[in-house]
């Protein structure tokens, strides 16, 4: 009797990164001043986000500690509430493995992993110690799905001792190496999530596309999801596999000050995998558009924001012109969702 097809949806979302002015927006929306409250600027994408058999977004800023102090930019220093917030709004994986993982030391990459894992979430990249793997297996409606994260390296001028660099994948090359381990393990779909590329530029650079090649066209790894540079780039098939060289931000205080105005623009990537042929495999890409609103920081979900007749027209102009630039950079790969 034929094995029966299996079909899940993946949603990656991109960068959570928590600038001054974010976080003190939560602590305008906090109930209690010692917690600060971002829940309320993912209510508009959290059905979105919640309808996925597995969703996944970056955190781009580890945890300060229990009484210490929140700081953006450009050591962050986060409140252990972003972790709750994003569990909340359905994301059950979290990319660490980002430049900024040791912006609080050894022991805030340890306290950013324990304030995922207590809201429910699993982070990807990151480790509490030499003996953890650095791939993450997730049942996915019986699917086992290997997830795996590195990072080019970490800011110019974080030291770290070579005790410390064990706890973050922190060479890009060590990629495939994962892939590998992670079909040991059993893993029938491989996810990568490199932090790599150039800073604002819409075109990934040579080695972004280098690399992708290298790991789609191996077999090991089925699916890239990129991210670090704070515009959304292109989705493209290659070989049996897809990849998206960046997601944009999903969260923060950029706007055109600091780059070009796709900084405020995001996108909701939804990935189908389905079984054929004894594999797995994706079988289409679609994507929600999102937009970071300002001062509230609320992440819009832009096909929900123009549904609404009441919608300002200033913002409603915005909006539209946030969507035609995503799809435009996505490319023909991915439709509407």
């Amino acid at each position: 009797m034929p094995e029966q097809a299996k079909r899940v949806r993946l949603t990656f979302a991109g960068e959570v990164v928590l600038h001054a002015r974010v976080l003190h927006r939560a602590m305008q929306d906090a109930v209690e001043e010692a917690s600060p409250d971002f829940s309320p600027m993912f209510r508009e994408i959290a059905p979105t986000v919640r309808a996925a058999d597995l969703a996944s977004c970056v955190l781009g800023s580890p945890m300060a500690p229990l009484r210490g102090r929140w700081r953006g930019y450009p050591r962050f220093a986060s409140p252990p509430s972003i972790a709750f917030a994003l569990a909340e709004a359905g994301f059950g994986a979290v990319v660490t493995a980002t430049n900024h993982a040791f912006d609080c030391g050894a022991a805030g990459v340890t306290r950013t992993i324990d304030a995922i894992v207590q809201a429910g979430a699993v982070p990807v990249g990151t480790r509490r110690r030499r003996t953890d793997s650095f791939v993450e297996l997730f049942d996915v409606a019986g699917i086992t799905l290997g997830y795996l994260a590195a990072t080019f390296g970490v800011n110019e001028g974080t030291e770290l001792r070579n005790g410390q660099r064990h706890l973050c994948s922190l060479e890009l090359e060590q990629v495939l190496e994962l892939a590998d381990q992670a079909r040991a393990l059993g893993a029938g779909f491989v996810v990568a999530a490199p932090h790599w590329g150039r800073e604002y530029q819409a075109e990934p650079a040579p080695e972004q596309r280098g690399m992708a090649r290298q790991l789609l066209e191996s077999g090991a790894v089925d699916l890239i999801v990129g991210n670090h540079v704070h515009v959304i780039q292109p989705v493209e098939r290659i070989a049996d596999g897809v990849v998206a060289y960046g997601t944009g931000n999903l969260l923060s205080n950029q706007t055109v000050k600091v780059g070009p105005p796709g900084v405020q623009d995001g996108v909701l990537l939804h990935v189908d995998v389905e079984s054929g042929d004894g594999r797995l495999r994706v079988s289409g890409v679609s994507a929600t558009p999102t937009w970071v609103q300002h001062p509230d920081y609320l992440i819009r979900s832009i096909p929900t924001a123009l549904a609404d007749p009441d919608l300002d027209d200033e913002l409603r102009d915005e909006l539209e012109a946030s969507a035609e630039r995503t799809f435009q950079i996505l490319g023909p790969v991915v439709r509407r969702a």
